[in-house]
C-alpha cells in the first residue's frame, strides 16, 4: 500500500484534515514523477515529492491551504534560483484538501487500484470518484495523471498553463506492482521491511500467526492462511511472488501452482542450485509442468545483487531484482491502468 494513500485513509480516525500534495506533471530534470504524491497534516507529513526545497515550500503552501481551508490549486514550481536549486526543470503540484468525511471515503477505496478521483479546481464540492468506464476517456495513455481543460477535456501535452487547467483526473488506490510474499521468517521479515519502503503492492502470508513481527509493518498487508496454495490460484494476472518458507514442501507446493498459472510477471525461489535442480526434475516429472512454465522461474534469487547469506543482505539484492524487473515490464497504459 503506497504510504500517502495509508496517511490519507487515517485521516478520518484521527478527524484531521488533509492535503494531498500530488505532481501531476513535470518537464526537464525534475526530482519526481507525475504520480507521485505526499499528504500533509498540520501534525505530520507521509510520501514524498523528491524533498529539498521544493518539498519543503510545497508542505509550507499545503499547511497554508489547510489554514485557509479553500479550494484545490495547482501550481507551477520552477526548480531554478528563486527554490535554491539548480535542477533547470519545472513541477506543477496538485493541492488538494480532504475533510475526515472524505478521507473515509478514501479509505472505503483505498488499494482497489480502479477508483479515479476527478479533483475540480476552485470548486466548493471538487472531489467526484468514478469507476474506470467513466473515466477511461480522461486517461492520456501511459499516465496515471492527466489534466482537463476548462470545457472537460482532455489535455494533450502536459505542458500547459496553470490558468487553463480545469480538473485533474487520478487514479486512486495503489498502482504499484501486486507482490505477493510467502514465509515470516527471518528472510521474509528482512524483505517485507525493505519492500515497504518501495514501489510495491505487497500482501505478505504465512499459515502461522505467530510467525509475523508483533508490530505490523506500514505498508504491507498481512495474511494469515492455511492454504497457501489458494492465495496464488485468486491472485491477479501479471503478479509478482517470492516464496521462501519454512518447509521445502510447501515451497514446492506454491511454486508449482504459481508456474502452473503461467502468467507470473516474477516467480523467485530462495534456494541453492541443488534445490532448484531438485525441483525443476519433480515439476517436469511429477507436476507435468512444461518448458516455457519452468522457464519462469528464478531461483536462487537475488543474484545480481550484494552476496551473502544474512537476511538483511538476501533482502537488498531482492528488492534490486525486483525493481528491474518492474521496470522492464511495460509501462502503464490507458488499457492496462484502467
Amino acid at each position: 500500500m503506497a504510504e500517502w494513500l495509508t496517511a490519507l485513509a487515517a485521516q478520518h480516525l484521527v478527524q484531521h484534515r488533509a492535503v494531498m500534495v500530488s505532481v501531476v506533471a513535470s518537464y526537464g530534470s525534475a526530482p519526481r514523477e507525475p504520480g507521485a504524491r505526499m499528504v500533509v497534516t498540520m501534525q505530520a507529513v507521509s510520501g514524498t515529492i523528491g524533498g529539498g526545497a521544493l518539498e519543503y515550500q510545497a508542505i509550507a503552501d499545503a499547511k497554508a491551504l489547510l489554514q485557509s481551508g479553500g479550494a484545490a490549486f495547482v501550481r507551477d514550481y520552477a526548480l531554478g534560483p528563486k527554490l535554491d536549486q539548480c535542477c533547470g526543470g519545472r513541477v506543477m503540484l496538485l493541492f488538494d484538501l480532504f475533510t475526515p468525511d472524505e478521507a473515509h471515503t478514501i479509505k472505503a477505496t483505498q488499494g482497489d487500484g480502479s477508483t479515479h478521483l476527478i479533483t475540480k479546481l476552485g470548486s466548493d464540492a471538487p472531489h467526484i470518484y468514478c469507476q474506470p468506464d467513466d473515466a477511461k476517456a480522461l486517461l492520456k495513455a501511459g499516465k496515471v495523471v492527466a489534466l482537463l481543460d476548462k470545457a472537460g477535456k482532455p489535455h494533450g501535452d502536459m505542458r500547459v498553463d496553470v490558468a487553463d487547467v480545469g480538473a485533474v483526473v487520478q487514479v486512486l488506490g495503489s498502482p504499484y506492482a501486486p507482490l505477493y510474499m510467502f514465509g515470516a521468517g527471518h528472510v521474509g521479515r528482512a524483505v517485507a521491511r525493505i519492500l515497504s519502503t518501495l514501489p510495491f503492492d505487497v500482501t505478505w502470508i504465512d499459515s502461522r500467526a505467530e510467525a509475523f513481527p508483533s508490530n505490523p509493518i506500514e505498508g504491507v498487508r498481512r495474511l494469515v492462511m492455511e492454504d497457501l496454495v489458494a492465495v496464488v490460484e485468486s491472485a491477479p494476472k501479471n503478479a509478482l511472488y517470492l516464496v521462501f518458507t519454512h518447509s521445502h514442501p510447501l515451497d514446492f507446493d506454491i511454486t508449482a501452482a504459481i508456474l502452473k498459472r503461467g502468467d507470473a510477471a516474477y516467480c523467485g525461489l530462495i534456494g541453492s542450485e541443488t534445490k532448484r535442480s531438485r525441483f525443476l526434475k519433480r515439476f517436469r516429472d511429477d507436476v507435468g509442468l512444461d518448458e516455457t512454465q519452468i522457464g519462469r522461474l528464478t531461483c536462487p534469487i537475488g543474484l545480481g545483487g550484494p552476496q551473502g547469506k544474512e537476511p538483511e543482505v538476501i533482502a537488498i539484492a531482492v528488492a534490486a531484482e525486483l525493481l528491474d524487473m518492474v521496470r522492464s515490464l511495460s509501462p502503464i497504459t490507458e488499457e492496462n491502468a484502467l
